[in-house]
């Protein structure tokens, strides 16, 4: 496993991302160094972002925060996964687990060690890790592709943004489990094959093409006017604007709840997480859609 880690880190890669950084008083995931994060409580979790993939440990013993190499890493009672990245087919597309690859074909979930895995294989690749997923205050990192965008800490933002919301809906579909023999076993049996399920992501009106986005507090002011005209004036002044600007043409789409009619999505200019719901044509030949800022 590690002989593979390295080869796709290309050796000084890693190591440049790997320098520095200080823990705060909280028990949650912090940013050690570029793409890179811990758990500042648990200090066997880490988390590593590179441009091929993702490196998930959670090692038999903790990692002091500031000193971390590949070659440190002790296998014996490790727990750790690579999931790595294909570019060209923009998918993630296999989990090496030491010296055993699995092909992905589709979404799926990991467990490693006490971190919690989930990976969409979707239109935008998205892949979270959760550590403390049993306790009152987890902390989430959130990875587009291979770019992380932050640390979020709740239940709340856990719920939010967590990967595989598509399987919510679906029973009896348990998580791969790494062993600390170095491979993956699922529901008790280990597996041999390929990786994954083909679960189609959910359908929105806001993911058509064409569809507008006007922001919530722009369509709350519109609600607002008491006037039936002056408020249609209002909605085709929101809905010209929306024609031109074209704000969020560049949003990273997270997850899609079609019982929920809404699409949670990253906005990578002010990193912000966004609620879209569709609300009408408003005599427009193009779906309106809501966009509101969450706070996390």
């Amino acid at each position: 496993m590690l002989r593979i880690f390295h080869a796709f880190l290309f050796g000084s890669v890693l190591a440049a991302a790997l320098a520095g950084g200080t823990a705060p008083a909280e028990a949650e995931f912090i940013q050690t160094g570029p793409s890179v994060f811990q758990a500042s409580e648990d200090l066997r979790a880490k988390v590593v972002g590179t441009s091929v993939g993702v490196f998930v440990l959670y090692a038999a013993e903790p990692i002091p925060l500031q000193q971390f190499s590949p070659d440190s890493i002790k296998l014996e009672g490790s727990y750790s996964a690579f999931i790595t990245y294909d570019a060209k087919r923009n998918m993630y597309s296999d989990v090496v687990v030491q010296s055993l690859i699995y092909p992905v074909r589709g979404s799926f979930a990991l467990k490693v060690g006490e971190l919690s895995v989930k990976v969409d294989n979707n239109a935008s690749p998205y892949l979270t890790v959760v550590v403390g997923s049993e306790t009152k205050n987890p902390s989430i990192v959130p990875f587009s592709s291979t770019t992380p965008f932050g640390v979020y800490t709740g239940a709340g933002a856990v719920g939010i943004l967590e990967a595989n919301q598509a399987f919510s809906h679906i029973k009896d579909i348990s998580p791969y489990i790494v062993t600390v023999d170095g491979a993956l076993n699922l529901k008790g049996n280990r597996v041999s094959g390929h990786v994954g399920l083909a679960i189609p992501q959910g359908q929105n009106d806001c993911l058509i093409s064409g569809a507008l986005f006007i922001e919530h507090h722009v369509l709350e002011k519109i609600k607002a006017v008491k006037d039936a005209a002056k408020q249609r004036e209002q909605l085709q002044a929101a809905v010209a604007a929306a024609k031109r600007s074209r704000p969020f043409s560049d949003i990273i789409i997270l997850s899609v709840d079609s019982e929920q009619h809404k699409v949670i999505a990253f906005d990578p200019r002010d990193s912000s997480v966004l609620a879209i719901k569709p609300v009408g044509s408003g005599n427009s030949d193009r779906q309106i859609c809501e966009v509101e800022k969450i706070r996390l």
